[in-house]
């Protein structure tokens, strides 16, 4: 091999070495960000969760049936007035998930009923098995699926 082409061998094996550490590095630290944001979660919600028991007679609640990167530990969300549903910490039940929208879905009580409302996510949100367009009237274990995070609402 001519001595030329082993130095350009050598720059390419050490840019190609560099590219990979800083793909790793990236990864790392993405799975540490889902990490604490689903560790936050669980802190907001361990005075709620657990139990559907102890909560209130009417009020209505979204259990988890599969969970995808959802918070482990949560086994149903209360839902008061409103909750919002998406990837970004702000919202009431956080998925952090790429198919999921930073704003992705909201629940809403309108007159003791609750509505659900697609809020033009990328990937659509799912009501009992179809892409929801628009508001729906949610009822008695209906199903609703945000990106691998299904719930089913009780009442």
């Amino acid at each position: 091999m001519h001595p030329k082409n082993f130095q350009v061998l050598t720059v390419v094996l050490q840019y190609s070495l560099l590219a990979f550490i800083l793909y790793f590095l990236f990864r790392t630290i993405q799975v540490i960000q889902q990490d604490i944001s689903q560790r936050n979660y669980e802190k907001h919600y361990s005075s709620h969760a657990g139990n559907i028991s102890q909560t209130k007679s009417r009020q209505s609640v979204l259990k988890i049936l599969e969970r995808g990167q959802f918070a482990p530990g949560i086994a149903a969300i209360p839902i008061q007035e409103e909750i919002s549903i998406g990837r970004g910490p702000e919202n009431n039940v956080v998925i952090p998930e790429a198919v999921v929208s930073h704003e992705h879905a909201c629940i809403s009580r309108r007159k003791q009923e609750y509505w659900l409302t697609d809020l033009s996510s990328t990937n659509g949100t799912y009501y009992n098995g179809m892409l929801l367009s628009g508001d729906v009237l949610l009822k008695h274990q209906d199903i609703i699926k945000v990106g691998s995070t299904t719930f089913r609402f009780e009442e």
